[in-house]
């Protein structure tokens, strides 16, 4: 295999093709543009990510990148209550990566894409100069309750539904060096890689939200991209929340509080429930943490026994000098 990238662009569209077929859409593959047909609610999203920016070749094998561009889109179509259905991927690629890698690549979204379901019908392939770039467009429908953010009540109960930091702490890791050695598509995850490997590999958080929203249980929904804390506020924009950091579920025992709160990178979902329905989210049977609630006086305040204090909520911003503000109380 030639170190460098061989394939010509019409011969990346029919492996591409080849490899992942349409069946539900009207027209997928091959075409300007591909057709489907809905009368139903359709949720749209698109992320981008881009080496040296959000990853870095250096970090894991290249399955790992594909998993979680796709991942992240998953996630988004989830805080909506959405099924997925179909995506568009764009990629730019440089020619210092080598078609093995894009194949790699691209075996870590299909397996993902199998998996949840969802159908590659479309999208662009260009030249990068320098860096290998990512964009994903992920198309879902909503049969149920439209999950939004701001339409949380005082009162309201907040949950998470998975315990979380392992994405930031094993950020910090990459950041000093760690590599990830391998990536198995069976997700027969080694215990070493553990942590490592939750950086790409977050949680489906797919059937959560099929049932937060069909099951109307949630009375609003977002997902952790950039933070706990700096979701939250965007979740019970306009009230206030509480949060007891007892409660706060750790994806790892050497998580600390400062993980908890301002990491990103999660793909796992915040919701929040009246009291009256509580009983709905216990007959459903889903998997989740009470960690506060919703109140009629504005800020965010963590709850230590019986030592309340205000915090504020500052996350991870693209376009921020300081992408994390941590001087407002002391974490540990």
């Amino acid at each position: 295999m030639s170190i460098l990238a061989r394939k010509s662009e019409i011969e990346w569209i029919d492996y591409i093709r080849n490899h992942f077929k349409s069946s539900n859409s009207v027209l997928g593959i091959g075409d300007d543009c591909s057709i489907i047909k809905c009368d139903k609610n359709l949720a749209l999203t698109s992320d981008v990510l881009i080496e040296g920016i959000d990853f870095k070749k250096s970090w894991a094998p290249f399955s790992a990148f594909g998993w979680k561009s796709l991942a992240v889109n998953l996630s988004d179509l989830s805080s909506m209550g959405a099924e997925p259905l179909y995506f568009l991927l764009d990629l730019a690629i440089p020619k210092k990566i080598s078609d093995y890698q894009i194949e790699d690549f691209l075996k870590g979204i299909e397996s993902l894409s199998k998996l949840e379901g969802i159908e590659l019908i479309g999208g662009d392939l260009s030249k990068s100069p320098s860096k290998f770039f990512i964009s994903i467009t992920a198309i879902g429908v909503v049969e149920g309750k439209l999950l939004l953010r701001g339409k949380a009540k005082v009162g309201d109960f907040i949950y998470l539904t998975e315990p979380i930091g392992g994405a930031d702490l094993a950020l910090n890791l990459f950041k000093k060096g760690s590599t990830l050695d391998e990536f198995p598509l069976n997700g027969k995850v080694k215990l070493k890689n553990k942590i490592l490997d939750r950086f790409f590999r977050p949680p489906s958080q797919t059937s959560t939200g099929i049932s937060l929203s069909r099951q109307k249980i949630a009375s609003s929904a977002i997902d952790i991209s950039d933070g706990l804390l700096v979701d939250l506020s965007k979740l019970i924009s306009g009230s206030g929340a509480i949060l007891e950091v007892d409660k706060l579920p750790k994806f790892d025992r050497n998580v600390s509080l400062k993980s908890l709160l301002y990491g990103g990178e999660e793909q796992t979902l915040i919701f929040t429930i009246s009291k009256s329905k509580e009983y709905l989210l216990s007959e459903s049977k889903i998997k989740c943490f009470k960690i506060g609630e919703v109140i009629d006086k504005k800020g965010i305040f963590l709850k230590r026994g019986d030592s309340i204090q205000e915090i504020m909520p500052f996350g991870f911003d693209h376009f921020s000098k300081n992408r994390h503000f941590l001087n407002q109380i002391r974490l540990k």
